[in-house]
Order: structure tokens, then sequence, then C-alpha cells
């Protein structure tokens, strides 16, 4: 596996530039000063010497491995460039806010906007930074520090330097070098949430042997794992607390024919993915529902919360898809549930949001790949309540209960859909998030 060395390039007093593996050109006499992004513990400092105004942060896994060849490297891979990048991201604005000015873009040259099929890292790591560049720009608002986010969709260098010119004049969040970029983006999130309701796939209806759901202790897995016992020969049920897992099994066993087998695994730790891997063996639906939510600004968060919250809410179930993919030749499901807040970050949301913006991304991708071979089901919930009693009381008839959106779920996988949304007007979220980022940001900040 070759991982490209990052590096950050700087013009004293003016521009700075995050870099990887291209070979842009460089602007005539400009004086730049180049050292490796990996190298934390002197980034602060250089960065105070150079006193920069501008910061572009590009982030690129270079030749990226492959999910479904290699679940591991693929983990490994997206880890170094995600953590490196965040931690400069966090040097870079606490010496801009301190400096009192400044401009940080977040840009890349790999075709995140496209989430190709080939479930390189290089989509997920480009969506993850986009929501941490949003987030920050929401929570930066009002200050004399700009956040930008430079979508190049595989733009050349040139379309690059247009990119930046054109942020030095915007006070735009999102910036498009190509016109052909921006119809791109518009289309991949409105698409979707237009035909969601029409078009149905060709594995409505599937029967199950076995179907694995994650995050089975509590709350939306522990109701989707009930839902599917009443469809499958054999439901295996994970999380980590053993106790509340065997309780479920017990309580399903007893009123159905349902054979429940409950493994206790902590999804962050990867052994303790292919020791359930090779548990549930052969598998035909598997359903993702293990994760964490946080509120806390980037400045607030430590990376080891970055690392953490990324391995139970994306790495987790990439390492399971990864290494279930290549062990089971029965899976055709694959649920994911994801967040309305992977659409856009927002303030005091850069963690969560990144980590269902990286999910986002490997699911579109995960789709494109098995080119209809599987169903790939995307769930877009807004927040949901604890308990059934909660929709009474919901805010203008908008916020979901848990029961509610399990029989969304529940409902969408039979009828063999690609994308459910927890409530429909989830679709008004997109196509505003497609139409006019600027106004989507100003309304659900």
């Amino acid at each position: 596996m070759a991982l490209a060395a990052t590096r950050f390039m700087l013009k004293k007093g003016e521009v700075a530039l995050s870099w990887d593996s291209i070979s842009a050109p460089v602007p005539e006499g400009a004086d730049f000063h180049a050292w490796n992004l990996e190298d934390g513990a002197a980034l602060a400092e250089v960065v105070e010497s150079f006193e920069p105004q501008l910061v572009l942060c590009l982030a690129e896994t270079g030749d990226g491995v492959p999910l479904l060849e290699n679940a591991r490297e693929y983990c490994e891979e997206f880890e170094r460039c995600y953590y490196a990048s965040v931690r400069c991201v966090k040097a870079t604005i606490s010496h801009l806010c301190a400096q009192g000015r400044g401009t940080l873009i977040f840009g890349s040259l790999a075709e995140g906007l496209a989430c190709g099929g080939d479930l390189s890292p290089a989509a997920a790591l480009d969506w993850a930074l986009a929501a941490l560049g949003e987030s920050l720009s929401a929570e930066l608002k009002g200050s004399a520090v700009k956040v930008q986010v430079l979508r190049g969709n595989g733009s050349s260098e040139k379309d690059l330097f247009r990119g930046i010119t054109e942020a030095l004049k915007s006070d735009s969040v999102d910036i498009y070098p190509q016109l052909q970029g921006r119809l791109q983006h518009m289309s991949r999130r409105l698409a979707p949430a237009l035909i969601s309701s029409i078009v149905k796939g060709p594995f409505e209806d599937a029967s199950f042997d076995t179907v694995l759901v994650t995050g089975a202790s509590s709350g939306l897995g522990q109701r989707l794992a009930r839902k599917y016992a009443t469809r499958t020969r054999r439901l295996c049920i994970t999380a980590r607390r053993a106790e509340l897992l065997d309780a479920l099994k017990v309580e399903i066993e007893s009123t159905t024919d349902c054979v429940v087998e409950s493994i206790s695994a902590d999804l962050t730790r990867r052994e303790d993915i292919d020791v359930l891997v090779d548990r549930v063996g052969e598998v035909d639906a598997i359903i993702n529902c293990a994760g964490r939510h946080l509120i806390s600004s980037v400045k607030e968060t430590e990376l080891e919360t970055y690392r953490d919250f990324f391995a139970l809410n994306f790495l987790g179930p990439a390492y399971l898809i990864g290494r279930m993919a290549k062990a089971s030749t029965r899976l055709n499901k694959v649920v994911t549930i994801l967040s309305t807040s992977a659409i856009r970050g927002r303030r005091q949301r850069s963690t969560y949001a990144g980590t269902k913006a990286a999910l986002w991304a490997l699911t579109r991708g995960l789709r494109i790949h098995t080119e209809g071979r599987m169903q790939v089901l995307e769930v877009l919930p807004s927040t949901f309540g604890p308990d059934p009693s909660y929709s009474g009381n919901r805010r203008k008839g908008r916020t979901p209960s848990t029961d509610e959106v399990c029989e969304i779920v529940f409902s969408a996988e039979r009828k063999g859909r690609s994308y459910a949304y927890a409530p429909a007007e989830v679709r008004l979220f997109l196509s505003l998030a497609a139409f006019s980022p600027k106004l989507f940001a100003r309304v659900f900040r």
C-alpha cells in the first residue's frame, strides 16, 4: 500500500497550502515552505512563524486500497489521512483565531463528489473533511476567520487555483471551480430523494436464513432485531453489553420460532469484528445500527474523541462490511442507519456529521460497486425519540419516534428500496442542500 505523504506549502503572509502528491504549478515569485503534515509537534510553530492569511487543506489517499480487497488496510489508510488532517486543521484554526483573521479552505482533487464504485477511502475521506469544514464554518460564523469547502470533483490543478481565486472573492461556504461539479453535486443529492418513493428494487420481499443486527442491545437496533426475528430463521445480534443481548435473546426466542445467537463484540476493535464474522458465518443481510452521537465544537473536541467516534460510527461498519462480503457468499442486503447530519455539517456536530458523511459515501460507493447484485439501503433519519410516546410531543410533527423509524426502515428494506427517509420531510432537506447550500446552512445551523 502506498500512502502519499501530505505536506504543507506556505507563502509567508499570504498563502498556505496543505499539499499531497500532486504537482500543481507554483505561482511565479511565490516563496513557499513545505513540511510533512504528520509532523504534528512542529506544525503550530511553523504556522505561527509564517503567519498565513489563507490555508488550503488538501488530503489525498494515494493509491487507495479498495474496501472489499483488504478491509483492514482500507481502514488504516483512512485513519492516517483523516487524523493527520484533523490535527493540522485544529492547529491551524487555533492560530487563525488567535491572529484574528484568515481563511481556511478544504479542498480535494479526489473524486469525492463522484463516489465511484472502486471503494477506495478517497470519497469517504473527502466527505468527512467537507463535513468538518461545514461545521467549522458554522461555528466561526460572524468572526474574522472564514472557512470554505472547495468541491473539486477530480478537478485539475488549474481548476484548483481557479477555485482558490473564487473563494477569496466569495463569502459562500461551498466553492465549485467547475459548473459541472455543482451540477453533479446537486444531482447526486437530489435524484435519490425524488425517486426513492417511486422506484422499487429487485430485492422486494426477500426471504432470509440469517440476519445480523449490530447495536442490538437498545434503541433502534433492539427494535429492528425484534422485527427481523419474524422474517428469518436465525438472528445474530451484537453489541458490547452482553447482559442486554442475552435478555433480548430470551425475549425473542420465547415469542417466535427464530433461533437467536447473541455475540458480545466491541465494533471499535477489529479483532472483535474478526471473531464476530467467524461466528456468524454465512449471512443474508447486515443491519448496521451501532453508533453514538456527540455535540461538541471542533475547538473543544480532542483528537482522541475523533478517533473513538470514527472507530465506532464509520470504521467499525466499514470493516464489518468488507470482512463479511468476503466471508459470506449469500450476503445480498446491507442496511445502514445514517443521519440528516450527513447532509451537511452543523455547529458542534463536526465529529458526528463527519462519521455519518463518510459512511454515506461508503454506502453510495458500495451500491455502485455491486451493480444491482446487492440491495444497499441508506437510511437518513432526523433526530428521533427514545420511546413511542415521544412522537406525541414532537416539534411540528417532524421528529419521529424510534418505533416509527423502525417501521420506515423495515418497510423500505422489504420493498427493495435503496433510500429511506424518516420523516419524509428529509427529502426537503436534501433538495434545499442541493439547490441552495447557503440557505440550507442558514436555516439548519
